[in-house]
């Protein structure tokens, strides 16, 4: 695997308008449209707004199923286990609403979650089901902090592949054996590193993921993906089901003719009807470009940008509160400004006022770096941690 060079990382700058006027670290909240999905909106409702219906009848299947594809190629499974949902929660709900709960089962749910990752399971307590939650320890959900916390009741465990906060990546495949060797599920949230890092879904052994595609996927707001095992399918009961959950698409055209209620034994099952067939090409566009990048160097290059601005912050006297070992670290840095300075609100403000986009979160600086970035970004934040909120600058609008 080569790095990205530097003519190639302006070149995949140049696809995103927004590069050209902020210094941009607010991926983990909404990531960049670039050129082409702009494009390929702009094309289909153009299409649509001059052809209506005839647009639709031709060119709705095939973007959705090129793009299903290419979601089943990202996470290493088949097409056939791929559904489109509106976003992560609803996937989530889709699992901790089909299964088969008994009264008294639990699942166990990291403390600190994003609420996403939370209320699904909670809502089933009318059904008996019990959500515990799992304390982490120094900011790591770890495979004996579960081991520990397993009990004869506990089914699945739902877990973030990426923690929103502090930018914990899990160890998906080590947290699976333990789940699997006890019998139970594993459910995870992906949202804060799908796009960003290789996840395989066959490798890690995990049953479902849930993603909005508006962040690390570069796509648009009000789409998920959904993955699900085959052999969990299986378990998931048929309530979320309408025509488009159909082997054959019903049509209403005869009330009297008989319909084939035969559900289709794949994911799309839970897609239920009409699909959000602009965000699923503005998805196709972006997963294009992150095929032509290529997963591995994208996280390659987020992992060389983030070493050096934790290496510099650190340097600066502030603390990095995002986990950084092997295979722990992501996109999401999270550090507290140097003890006896500003506050991190202030010093996010004076950084709006430069352009440099960026969050304040638990009293810290909290940053998302995605291929995109530069070390020059970069040096634009410690410059302003440099000189305190004293930085002129311009209106960030």
């Amino acid at each position: 695997m080569t790095m990205l060079s530097d003519d190639e990382v302006q070149r995949l700058r140049a696809e995103f308008p927004a590069l050209e006027r902020y210094a941009y670290f607010a991926t983990n909240g909404l990531g960049l449209l670039s050129h082409r999905v702009a494009q390929a909106l702009h094309e289909r409702i153009d299409d649509l707004t001059r052809k209506a219906i005839v647009s639709t009848i031709f060119r709705n299947a095939p973007v959705v199923s090129e793009t299903r594809s290419r979601v089943a190629r990202l996470l290493g499974c088949d097409a056939e286990e791929v559904a489109f949902s509106r976003n992560t929660s609803e996937g989530l709900l889709w699992v901790a609403s089909s299964l088969p709960w008994r009264a008294g089962d639990e699942v166990l749910v990291a403390q600190g979650e994003y609420p996403a990752n939370v209320l699904p399971w909670m809502g089933q307590a009318a059904r008996g089901v019990v959500t515990r939650l799992l304390p982490q320890r120094d900011r790591r959900i770890t495979p004996r902090l579960v081991a520990d916390a397993w009990s004869a009741r506990t089914r699945l465990l739902a877990v973030s592949f990426v923690q929103y906060n502090s930018g914990f990546r899990a160890d998906l495949r080590a947290l699976a054996e333990v789940v699997h060797a006890r019998g139970g599920l594993l459910c995870c949230d992906a949202i804060q590193g799908l796009g960003a890092l290789r996840l395989d879904v066959r490798a890690t052994d995990i049953d479902s993921v849930a993603a909005g595609t508006h962040k690390w996927l570069l796509g648009v707001q009000g789409l998920g993906i959904f993955y699900c095992r085959r052999a969990l399918l299986a378990q998931l009961d048929a309530s979320h089901t309408a025509t488009g959950s159909l082997v054959v698409d019903a049509d209403p055209g005869d009330p009297d003719a008989p319909c084939d209620r035969t559900l289709v034994d794949e994911a799309r099952r839970f897609e239920e009807g009409t699909r959000n067939y602009l965000g699923i090409a503005a998805l196709n566009e972006s997963l294009k470009l992150i095929e032509e990048i290529g997963i591995e160097r994208i996280e390659a290059r987020i992992g060389e940008l983030t070493d050096y601005l934790v290496h510099e912050v650190t340097r600066r006297g502030c603390r990095v509160e995002s986990p950084r070992g092997a295979g722990e670290w992501s996109g999401i840095v999270l550090f507290a400004p140097p003890a006896g300075g500003p506050p991190a609100t202030q010093l996010v403000a004076a950084m709006h006022s430069q352009r440099i986009t960026i969050n304040a979160r638990e009293g810290c600086i909290h940053m998302g770096v995605h291929f995109y970035n530069t070390r020059d970004d970069i040096d634009r934040v410690l410059a302003v941690l440099d000189g305190g909120v004293s930085q002129p600058g311009v209106n960030q609008q």
